[in-house]
């Protein structure tokens, strides 16, 4: 757990390739008037090509959370988690 939420493990049902989640709440976001932070870092992970930074493979929104699925490079992020 981070200062406005959480990242997860998950796989890919049909690819089974794993992904980090990252899901953050609005509500802390916008209670530390930190949403311009939040549009930064996902642009910055968006448009990044570098093999030492994770890649963003997808941001959505929720009701009550921002969700983003940052590709793992295994050894990276995997291996941290197992």
């Amino acid at each position: 757990n981070g200062a406005y939420g959480a990242v997860y493990l998950v796989r890919h049902k049909s690819t089974k390739e794993y992904f980090a989640m990252k899901k953050i709440s609005k509500q802390k976001v916008l209670h530390r008037n930190q949403v311009e932070q939040v549009f930064a870092e996902r642009d910055i992970l968006s448009f990044t090509d570098n093999p030492f930074v994770v890649s963003l493979i997808c941001s959505f929104e929720a009701k009550v959370s921002l969700e983003e699925r940052v590709f793992c490079r295994q050894g990276i992020v995997i291996d941290q988690y197992e």
